[in-house]
């Protein structure tokens, strides 16, 4: 009876010792129709990288022979520490390829890949840059992407977005099932809260800018300057330039990569440039109207049709603005006017350029000491010298956070007639 005893001991030991099988929880599995999973296969060959000496981003193909992406790729990349400028030659060193596989070194003989030839917009406020692409006989660009659409985070919380791009400067990557995150005062509050208990200071400025669209995302380094884009039955359109992730100190250098480990998801946001003030800003300037029209051929043709009908709105109201317009509505009329003024002006005098126009002190930290000129002043004859301030030197890290950009300092040629406003 002893011995018996013991070995059932012995039994119920054994057993105590095999372990518990662990149920292993799942992440839900998210699926996409075929359909646009075709689409976004479709928008993917206008993307590539931009592969530069110092950083990489993404960026895509508009225009005739242009490229899209993010100001601070390009300004990374080409920036001149001892001129203080954006040194084009520096275009050498930098290529874009439209079937990157992950390797290290320029395929010269890729149909993909293409060199760079100049800067041909760039807005370092909004943080948006279009570069031109080097024409080769035996290659063929890809498409440009031509369809645009301007959200609003307070009535479209609701759409999908795709964003395709090089994250962490790896191969093309869809990260889907991205929805707007609309920065409520309430909400903002709450992330300053969120900082101060962590000991840190507010890491969400400028989170609310009115020319922002925040999502949450995976994307981070490499991303920058990719599209965002929506889906309407079998047509993809634009609705966001991708800059940069939320909080600021998340995306230091120095931030510990146990902290950032433990960093909570929710916490994280990412931001990108509503692709409708990048048309107003080609819009402003005269020299940028005929890339805009490359560009946004669609919306450049309805605001055309808005001008041309906006005398006969003023006179008895018959013209009236589309109020669904992706890119206008009726109380830009008052602004419409005036630019349609300032055209009639050139048109019937000289061509003249007024480079603080379009910047703010909020814009420019030097702003303060310009000599602000009415903007016909150059017509009348009567402007003063204006000094630019250099712009900065580009920050350590790629994604983090973009200070407003000063001007480059480019000659104003002017026409030394005696003008008649």
């Amino acid at each position: 009876l002893g011995n018996d005893i013991v070995n059932i001991v012995k039994k119920v030991k054994e057993v105590e010792k095999v372990p518990i099988p662990v149920v292993e929880k799942f992440q839900q599995a998210a699926m996409i129709n075929v359909d646009k999973m075709k689409v976004l296969l479709k928008v993917s060959e206008s993307v590539g990288i931009f592969y530069g000496p110092r950083s990489t981003g993404t960026c895509w193909r508009v225009g005739k022979d242009t490229v899209m992406t993010a100001a601070h790729v390009v300004r990374d990349n080409i920036w001149s520490t001892f001129n203080q400028f954006l040194n084009e030659e520096k275009y050498k060193e930098c290529y874009v390829d439209f079937n990157y596989n992950g390797q290290t070194k320029k395929d010269t003989d890729s149909k993909y890949v293409f060199d760079l030839e100049r800067t041909a917009y760039f807005d370092e406020t909004l943080d948006v840059a279009v570069v031109k692409l080097k024409r080769e006989t035996h290659k063929e660009f890809p498409p440009p992407l031509e369809f645009f659409e301007v959200l609003d985070p307070k009535k479209n919380d609701n759409e999908h977005i795709y964003l395709i791009g090089h994250n962490k400067g790896n191969k093309l990557h869809i990260n889907y099932g991205i929805g707007l995150w609309n920065p409520t005062e309430k909400r903002l509050t709450d992330l300053i809260k969120f900082c101060q208990e962590y000991g840190k200071e507010n890491g969400y400025k400028e989170l609310d800018r009115k020319d922002r669209l925040v999502i949450q995302c995976k994307f981070v380094s490499g991303a920058s300057g990719c599209p965002g884009v929506i889906i309407r039955g079998d047509k993809a359109s634009v609705v966001l330039i991708y800059t940069r992730g939320y909080p600021d100190f998340y995306f230091s250098k120095n931030f510990p990569e146990k902290d950032r480990q433990a960093f909570p998801d929710e916490r994280l946001l990412q931001q990108g440039v509503n692709i409708g003030p990048v048309f107003e800003s080609m819009t402003k300037k005269k020299m940028h109207l005929n890339l805009r029209n490359e560009i946004f051929p669609h919306q450049a043709s309805e605001k055309q049709q808005q001008l041309n009908g906006q005398h006969q709105y003023a006179i008895d109201g018959a013209k009236k603005s589309n109020p669904e317009s992706t890119f206008e509505n009726v109380k830009n009329l008052e602004d419409h006017i005036i630019v349609r003024h300032v055209q009639d002006i050139e048109n019937n005098t000289a061509k003249w350029t007024t480079c603080t126009e379009g910047h703010s002190e909020t814009a420019i930290p030097d702003s303060a000491k310009y000599n602000r000129q009415p903007f016909y002043a150059l017509a009348i004859d009567d402007r003063v010298d204006i000094a630019y301030p250099n712009m900065k030197p580009p920050a350590d890290d790629t994604d983090i956070t973009l200070p407003h950009g000063h001007s480059q300092n480019i000659p104003v040629h002017r026409n030394e007639q005696n003008i008649t406003q």
